[in-house]
């Protein structure tokens, strides 16, 4: 889409404006976060109703088009290839900023607070989302002494990870090689406690030990599950990890009486994202095999779909 901001005025993300989007009622920033917040270029434009209209129509012509991808376990060629290029690109010049995925810079539109924005910087996403999962680091993953991240992709998050805790063991776990070719460069070069391990979400491999005093991270990982997450809900139920933290795009978050969220749920209908997930954490809450700690909508994304909604949820 090429849309004109000749006339828009420059906003930028505040820290009482993150705090309202990000946060839960009279929760406070972690320091580590509010540093970062203090140094990145969070500055954005609103767009006007043309624009709006023209965003909800090529949403509109993408999801009723035969362009769109469904996810599934047939997919893995896709984060093969993917990863593939982020792991030349590490290996080429071994800087840490060549693991974040293509698509996050590409994206010239975001959803932001219920609208569209038009990002001042490639690197808005990521920036903003470096804010936020420092606070949630901090807050959920200090006491742990072990941190396994599933679906690790180009190992983006466990590079924070290690930042955050040097003395953790921290473990990238992924269906795709290329994703652990990635971790076993990266525990050569930065961080002798990382570890990469070859693990299919859809068929989780039961008989490989999880340390005790551990943590679980899921970034963008539980969406290809669509609603075939229960093989890997149950394995996490049989591991009893101290806690879970997803960041998730959750079709039970979205509002289908506003047309904003109508879209975003549609689309991830098309891509067969996930689905049922919350629900049935419910359920499992209700029969007290699980607390869950935090459940926060983030009203913020891509231009297709909130991609990091966020709950977190402990064994009882």
């Amino acid at each position: 889409i090429n849309l004109l901001y000749k006339n828009s005025e420059q906003n930028e993300v505040s820290k009482i404006e993150f705090e309202k989007i990000f946060l839960l009622k009279n929760e406070k920033l972690e320091k580590n976060a509010i540093d970062i917040l203090n140094k990145k270029n969070l500055k954005f434009y609103n767009t006007s109703e043309h624009e709006k209209e023209k965003i909800k129509l090529f949403i509109l012509k993408k999801v009723y088009g035969n362009e769109l991808w469904v996810s599934g376990n047939k997919k893995r060629y896709i984060w093969e290839n993917g990863w593939r290029q982020n792991l030349q690109l590490f290996k080429k010049n071994k800087n840490t900023d060549s693991l974040t995925p293509k698509f996050l810079g590409s994206k010239r539109y975001l959803r932001y607070e219920k609208s569209w924005i038009k990002p001042n910087n490639k690197n808005f996403e990521f920036d903003l989302i470096e804010v936020y999962r420092t606070h949630i680091f901090k807050k959920y993953f200090s006491n742990a002494k072990n941190i396994y991240e599933f679906g690790c992709g180009s190992a983006q998050h466990i590079v924070r990870l290690g930042e955050l805790f040097p003395d953790k063991n921290i473990f990238g776990l992924d269906w795709a090689k290329s994703s652990i070719d990635i971790l076993k460069n990266l525990s050569l070069k930065k961080n002798k406690n990382f570890e990469g391990i070859l693990f299919d979400m859809f068929n989780p491999n039961n008989k490989k030990k999880i340390h005790n005093n551990s943590a679980f991270l899921t970034v963008g990982a539980l969406e290809q599950l669509g609603k075939n997450f229960k093989p890997f809900l149950n394995y996490m139920l049989k591991k009893k990890p101290e806690v879970v933290v997803h960041f998730e795009t959750m079709d039970e978050f979205y509002n289908e009486n506003s047309l904003f969220d109508y879209l975003a749920k549609i689309y991830d209908r098309k891509r067969n994202y996930l689905s049922g997930y919350f629900e049935a954490l419910k359920k499992l809450e209700k029969q007290k095999k699980i607390k869950i700690m935090r459940v926060k909508k983030i009203d913020f994304g891509s231009m297709m779909h909130d991609s990091y909604s966020t709950i977190v949820w402990r064994t009882v």
